[in-house]
């Protein structure tokens, strides 16, 4: 999740899973534009079978993908509400759409997981829900994948098989951190463009 603060003087980025993988690309890339960038660490999920999940296994999931970016933007609202074109960019899933989970074609719907994808979903629920709330901020979702041509960034999330290098699962967050003012609220994109929901 990315939460940049923009003012006449500076511009700021806050990047919570910014340890390793895309948060660490996506501070590298904005840093280049001369952004201040603070960072958090990331967590790792498990895939677990729906048929095995427990409601105790499931915690760590929404604590990182639900609960913590409502933490999150819940304790930076003044200094979002403070700034002159602020964003948010929740970094979010294929796995979190319903289109993509239910079309046979995509990897994720022959993926065996509950966890993730649910709190990915959920994610992009209160994606579109701040946006509707809280019209002068910027709230969209990215995924690192490119959902078309079913390929997903390498990471250590999926031993680094994805076919699309770091920097390529980064287009799609830095193009929302980087939105003008008058650019969209309350959509999901990949770095090819529009993503259903």
């Amino acid at each position: 999740m990315i939460q940049p603060e923009t003012n006449s003087k500076k511009t700021s980025v806050l990047i919570t899973g910014g340890n390793k993988g895309l948060g660490f690309e996506a501070a590298r890339r904005l840093g280049e534009h001369g952004w201040t960038t603070f960072l958090g660490a990331g967590a790792p999920g498990k895939g677990i079978d729906p048929a095995d999940v427990t409601v105790d296994e499931l915690h760590s999931d929404y604590d990182t993908n639900v609960y913590g970016p409502i933490r999150v933007t819940h304790a930076f609202l003044p200094l979002l509400q403070a700034a002159d074109h602020p964003r948010v960019v929740m970094v979010s899933s294929g796995g979190g759409s319903f289109a993509v989970v239910t079309d046979p074609e995509q990897p994720f719907s022959k993926i065996r997981e509950l966890a993730y994808t649910s709190s990915k979903a959920a994610l992009n629920m209160i994606t579109v829900r701040y946006a509707q709330a809280l019209p002068k901020i910027k709230f969209n979702s990215a995924t690192p994948g490119e959902v078309a041509n079913r390929k997903f960034a390498a990471t250590d999330m999926n031993n680094h098989t994805g076919e699309l290098t770091v920097t390529e699962g980064t287009d799609s967050i830095v193009k929302l951190a980087m939105i003008d003012a008058d650019g969209p609220t309350g959509i999901f994109i990949d770095r090819l463009g529009p993503v259903a929901w």
